[in-house]
């Protein structure tokens, strides 16, 4: 039966937690797979901690010759993915300078009541949802092409809540408790999520038999009050739902069970 999300207790340091040990270049040249893009390490900074972890396992490290100008570090990462949280970062926080009466009215009446301040109220809250999904194929002889459109096919499977609601359902009718997660999805919708939502990004992760997928909904004025208060409590700190499901896809006219570790990671970021 899978387990309420949890917190992750993270063994190493990530970039974030190295930045007062580590002087970071005010641009910052990445090579995602070959793609470059630069950016700005304040913009780096501001990535949900769970990417960071992914993007940079063994910390910041540039390569090429020292004394060369192109300098960049290598980052075995989707560039479509990362473009998708840029831009939608952007997007809120332009959003939420649209506001800027309210947030000064609030900071007004902090300042002269000696409250203080709320960080749900002045800054734009993000609930960043990822799943990282592993799939197994259960056949006597397994092919590279098989394994290929195995994932291309869990691809198109993209109902954010399908995996969860399904197994819910069987684990119901089975006369199991799920308690906690109707609560993680009470929760998430509450926050902006619907239970028909797709993943905004979702592909299969190269030279692997996994599929990587990722959802952001930022808080507003009416979900801040409902549910931001349960939320914070992953700000800066990236929490962990693992569970296996199972799949028949008709893949070339096979039926194929396919076994999935599905790892949901919720964090919430204050931009």
């Amino acid at each position: 039966m899978a387990s309420i999300i949890t917190q992750v207790q993270h063994t190493g340091n990530t970039i974030n937690e190295r930045k007062s040990k580590q002087h970071l270049p005010s641009l910052i040249s990445l090579s995602l797979r070959g793609a470059r893009i630069n950016l700005d390490k304040d913009t780096l900074l501001e990535l949900p901690e769970s990417m960071l972890v992914v993007m940079f396992p063994h910390g910041f490290v540039l390569d090429g010759q020292e004394d060369s100008k192109d300098r960049f570090c290598i980052v075995d990462f989707n560039m479509d993915c990362l473009l998708y949280v840029l831009d939608y970062f952007e997007k809120a926080k332009l959003n939420f300078k649209s506001d800027e009466f309210a947030q000064d009215a609030y900071l007004a009446h902090a300042v002269v009541s000696g409250i203080p301040l709320n960080p749900l109220l002045t800054k734009q809250a993000i609930v960043v949802l990822r799943e990282e999904l592993e799939f197994f194929l259960v056949l006597d002889s397994i092919s590279p092409s098989l394994k290929q459109k195995s994932g291309e096919w869990l691809v198109q499977q993209n109902l954010v809540f399908e995996a969860l609601l399904k197994d819910d359902k069987d684990a119901d009718d089975n006369g199991e408790n799920r308690v906690a997660e109707h609560h993680l999805i009470d929760m998430l919708c509450h926050a902006g999520f619907s239970k028909k939502d797709h993943w905004h990004h979702r592909s299969t992760e190269p030279n692997k038999t996994s599929v990587s997928s990722l959802s952001l909904v930022s808080l507003t004025q009416a979900s801040r009050m409902a549910v931001g208060q349960k939320l914070i409590m992953f700000w800066r700190k990236p929490a962990r739902k693992c569970w296996w499901s199972k799949s028949m896809a008709d893949i070339d006219n096979q039926l194929i069970k396919l076994w999935c570790r599905r790892t949901w990671t919720l964090e919430l970021i204050l931009l």
